[in-house]
């Protein structure tokens, strides 16, 4: 995982870790048709075929005839910069107390007909 970052909920965002796809392929590339095999489902070689179409895709890629394949280090290049990983972070105690009194207040001005305050 690279950089972190937590968003007012307590959701942390994250790059997700991809170095078993280039430990799962010793051989240095990937080829299009197994594209969803390679990494988890996550790339399609029909989509990856409509992105390289469109110059969206993988950057990088090899074509030998009518087989394509793509370097390992393109494929998880394009993975992190696509992809986020989120973890929702659980609320501490003092948070959701915190969290119930503002709401409480809140309902106790709307009761009262302090609305706005």
């Amino acid at each position: 995982m690279s950089v972190n970052q937590i968003d007012r909920a307590g959701t942390e965002q994250t790059t997700p870790d991809f170095s078993k796809i280039v430990e799962n392929n010793p051989s240095g590339i990937i080829l299009r048709k197994n594209l969803k095999e390679a990494t988890g489902g996550l790339l399609d070689g029909g989509t990856m075929a409509n992105l390289d179409s469109e110059e969206t895709g993988i950057p990088e890629r090899i074509i030998l005839g009518r087989k394509v394949a793509y370097p390992v280090e393109a494929v998880v290049a394009y993975l992190q910069e696509k992809a986020i990983c989120i973890r929702h972070q659980k609320q501490t105690q003092e948070t959701d107390m915190s969290h119930n009194a503002q709401i409480i207040s809140i309902a106790d001005k709307l009761q009262n007909g302090e609305a706005n305050t």
